[in-house]
């Protein structure tokens, strides 16, 4: 299929950590002091998760090896300067990068002429709404999802999902085939109970695609292991087995492999075997682990790795001999570590999970491992609720069994088989580069994009007022105020006004919150001078020659296509400030109480 470079992709840029210490490490003492103490405070807000990794990579893929003529990149203002270092990458293809606030979508979208949509971060209903307020042409919305196994989702995704509004046009994106089936099992489930109850016909008309996560297989590749030992300082003689990840029992309950691999050290009396366990650690957990190692007098033979950059990361992967994961959670939707293993050469023995199971080749890149689970969870209906969403992950994923005898075997079939090793190392880069590169995936993406527009393009976009989760913070505060202004009602410019100069504007408007463009000082410019032109020809100062609040942002939506509202509040913050003021007989008294 042709690759020519066209269309216009929006994306949008989620608060990803790409450039924070916690990935790429510190640089100076004060940083390394900063972050050590900042880790010690709030481990759990500084645990590098998976799908900030792949949010990274997809976002870094499609700009550096996409063919769409222009990227509208959507993000918030804090986050600006961050998301225009990805207009620096170096684009194999051409076309434009733009970096845009997400303040300035409410002004319209249509005017970017989007052929597709894309959220990698999961969020289902931003975009939805974005979409339903914004925009009077359809196109397509795409969403990467990733665990969606919380009880809360029901609500706050699924049923916001099905209630938002999708097209078949729509498409939520799976990274493996078991998510894809899982996601449609839930779908089904959350609709099948609402239409139950509420005598409704909710069902999800968009697609479920499967589209693998991407690693950087330039980053990723096989690399001089006795190089990187030295660098690592690690044993060169040792067969290196490594587990990298979060280091809890809610990610991979790693006790079962300490387990295998204390026989496999008795096992192999002739041989120096090296477990590394590398990772954010869970405190409790991660002291657990080390006390069953030193009471296992493992200590030698097992090494913790913590708080390392991503260049460590990547050093560590490729220096080791054997990548091993028993992940057992429902959060797993994927498993990014185990294709960056794959494109370092590195082999794979992992659990027979989820996303693992599309990933690993059995007996060609590594070997899956058996895994087993039961029904047994009619008493964890509402514990979600109770205790939180850990306690239903943990008492699930203890629930999963994998086989250790098979895990024990396995393993030994790769340690003591240096050739091997070798073709599985072979077999595993070949298969990082055909299926999860930067490359591979994005024409996977760029495809499902295609396909997705041109369905949009034979389809009717129906706008909606009734949106069941748009407020409305008028009619519902409007007791707040005193006073309440009309479309009728007459406005004023004060004397304040008439003196106001382009500077008195500029310094209130900079004294407001930091980052957030509400106001445009150009608007607020022309508003007043708008108001000051009309009333300067007003035979009485108290009204400005009949026009009214309705009659004058009509007139001025003529002129400058925004949202009339949005014309209201610039008049509205020129009252606020004492500019102008309305005919006292032309406004509203609230009811009172």
């Amino acid at each position: 299929m042709s690759r020519e470079s066209n269309g216009v992709l929006g994306i949008l840029f989620p608060q990803v950590a790409k450039e924070s210490l916690v990935r790429n490490g510190a640089n100076t003492f004060t940083e390394t002091l900063q972050s050590y103490i900042a880790k010690k405070l709030f481990p759990e807000h500084l645990t590098v998760r998976g799908n900030l990794v792949a949010i990274d990579y997809i976002t870094e893929a499609l700009i550096r090896h996409g063919t769409m003529g222009r990227y509208e990149l959507f993000v918030e203002p804090a986050f600006m300067e961050k998301a225009k270092s990805f207009s620096a990458l170096r684009r194999q293809h051409g076309g434009e990068i733009h970096v845009t606030s997400v303040l300035d979508i409410p002004r319209g979208i249509d005017r970017y002429s989007l052929s597709a949509f894309f959220n990698p971060s999961g969020n289902f209903t931003q975009p939805l709404a974005l979409r339903s307020n914004f925009a009077s042409k359809l196109f397509p919305i795409t969403f990467l999802t990733h665990g969606f196994s919380l009880h809360s989702m029901l609500y706050d995704g699924f049923l916001r999902l099905l209630l938002e509004g999708t097209y078949s046009c729509d498409s939520l994106i799976c990274t493996s085939r078991a998510s894809r089936l899982a996601m449609a099992n839930i779908l089904e489930t959350v609709a099948d109970n609402f239409n139950r109850r509420f005598n409704a016909t909710l069902k999800y008309p968009g697609r479920l695609d499967v589209i693998p996560l991407c690693v950087d297989t330039a980053k990723f590749k096989p690399q001089d292991k006795v190089s990187l030992r030295r660098q690592l300082r690690l044993p060169q003689e040792s067969i290196i087995l490594l587990y990298l990840g979060y280091i809890s029992a809610l990610k991979a309950d790693l006790l079962p492999l300490l387990l295998v691999f204390r026989r496999l050290i008795k096992d192999n009396p002739n041989r120096q075997l090296l477990l590394l366990i590398a990772g954010t650690k869970d405190a409790s957990y991660g002291d657990a682990l080390e006390k069953y190692v030193r009471d296992c007098s493992l200590s030698k033979h097992v090494r913790f790795i913590e708080n390392f950059s991503d260049q460590t990361k990547t050093a560590l992967t490729a220096a080791a001999d054997i990548f091993v994961s028993p992940g057992d959670s429902l959060q797993e939707s994927f498993g990014l570590t185990v294709i960056e293993a794959m494109a370092c050469g590195i082999p794979q023995v992992v659990a027979d999970w989820n996303g693992y199971r599309d990933t690993v080749s059995h007996g060609e890149t590594g070997f899956l491992v058996p895994t087993y689970w039961t029904k047994c969870d009619s008493d964890l209906s509402q514990t979600g609720s109770l205790l939180g969403w850990e306690f239903d992950h943990l008492a699930l994923s203890q629930s999963v069994a994998i086989d250790v005898d098979l895990l024990q075997s396995y393993l030994q079939t790769v340690v003591e088989n240096e050739q091997l090793r070798q073709m599985m190392s072979e077999r595993s880069r070949k298969r990082a580069e055909t299926l999860f590169s930067f490359s591979s995936v994005v024409e996977r993406y760029e495809e499902l994009w295609r396909d997705l527009s041109l369905r949009a393009a034979g389809l009717a976009f129906t706008e909606s007022d009734t949106a069941f989760a748009k407020p409305r913070y008028f009619e519902s505060f409007r007791n707040h105020a005193g006073l309440i202004l009309g479309e009728d009602s007459g406005l004023s410019v004060t004397s304040l006004g008439r003196e106001a100069s382009p500077q008195d504007l500029t310094s209130l408007l900079h004294a407001k919150v930091s980052g957030y463009k509400t106001i445009d000082p150009d608007l607020v410019q022309r508003t007043l001078d708008a108001l000051t032109k009309v009333s300067s020809s007003s035979v009485r100062d108290e009204a400005v020659a009949g026009l009214t609040l309705g009659e004058f942002v009509e007139s001025l939506t003529r002129v400058h296509t925004v949202n009339p509202d949005y014309i209201r509040r610039h008049v509205m913050w020129l009252m606020k400030h004492g500019f102008i003021k309305p005919v006292a007989s032309q406004v509203y008294e609230v009811e009172a109480y």
